[in-house]
């Protein structure tokens, strides 16, 4: 596998307007799904994993337009590498991409055991998705709220399974995702430090500065 020529790709697909910041639809298409529809459930786990990890989401992930006034965001490199994270490994250019990304110190061990915050973003996830379907559909039975919850909580599982190869009790410990959550906020530094070398634009200096806080 040719790491140099997989970060030189993800280069490739990412653009500057003061910072630099890749669009999830480019992403999207770059790891290989078909569409941005079926990339948004990924999307949704990188944002509740950035707020899992205690950093400001909104800021990562830019809400914005794309070529034809769809929704969509603009991504931080760490916003980037949260998506990788949660993208369907199955994927070739999903295991390339995390290859690329281990150039920041993200060993192999670091990204599996970051999936232990799954288990946290889960269970978020399965609450707000269980309350919306609750409200979509209109219930208001109690037994069939139980079911819905059932159903969601099924799901949420079965996502949580295929993405990491591990049932959300296997995952690491709450002591332990403190000591990761560490590493990913270093981590996170290194990537804006990064991105300032390669900025010499003084806005995109001064926006690198606020997001680094």
């Amino acid at each position: 596998m040719n790491t140099q020529s997989e970060i030189v790709s993800l280069e490739d697909i990412a653009e500057e307007n003061g910072i630099r910041f890749w669009h999830a639809h480019k992403l999207s298409e770059f790891l290989g799904y078909k569409d941005f529809e079926s990339f948004q459930s990924v999307i949704r786990k990188a944002r509740v994993s950035s707020e899992q990890i205690g950093i400001d989401t909104d800021s990562e992930f830019v809400l914005s337009e794309y070529n034809n006034g769809e929704r969509t965001y603009k991504l931080t490199r760490f916003a980037l590498f949260l998506c990788v994270v949660h993208a369907d490994e199955k994927k070739p250019t999903v295991t390339q991409a995390k290859a690329a990304l281990a150039k920041f110190g993200l060993k192999s061990g670091v990204l599996y055991d970051f999936m232990g915050i799954t288990e946290l973003a889960a269970n978020t996830f399965r609450v707000t998705q269980t309350a919306e379907s609750i409200r979509q559909n209109n219930i208001i039975s109690e037994e069939l709220m139980i079911e819905a919850a059932k159903n969601v909580g099924s799901k949420v599982r079965q996502m949580v399974e295929e993405n990491t190869g591990k049932s959300p009790e296997a995952l690491p410990t709450e002591p332990k995702l403190a000591q990761i959550k560490s590493k990913l906020k270093l981590t996170r530094k290194k990537m804006l430090q990064h991105d300032k070398k390669k900025s010499s634009n003084p806005a995109s200096l001064r926006a690198l500065r606020l997001l680094a806080g």
